[in-house]
């Protein structure tokens, strides 16, 4: 999934530029990349719609650049064991 990675630096890299006064630690950065932010997200809507994307593995490549742009989301996340995909 070497699509997710470049999102995930992206945002990486915005979340540096806003914190150069004081930079993030190294541990906080490894951190931030072992932990996908698009496996807690079960279904999300953006602001302005009514409409709910429901995230699975299907879905995926097609929500990625919006579950990780540096904007909000209204999303339900997911619990382990409640949706095995996400999880694993």
């Amino acid at each position: 999934m070497g699509n997710i990675e470049k999102y995930q630096k992206q945002l990486l890299e915005q979340t540096q530029n806003l914190c150069r006064e004081t930079p993030i630690s190294e541990a906080t950065e490894q951190a931030y990349l072992a932990t996908p932010r698009h496996r807690f997200v079960r279904r999300y809507r953006e602001w302005g719609t009514k409409e709910w994307q429901v995230v699975n593995p299907d879905s995926l490549a097609e929500q990625i650049a919006t579950l990780y742009a540096d904007r909000s989301i209204i999303a339900l996340t997911a619990l382990c064991g409640s949706a095995d995909f996400l999880c694993g």
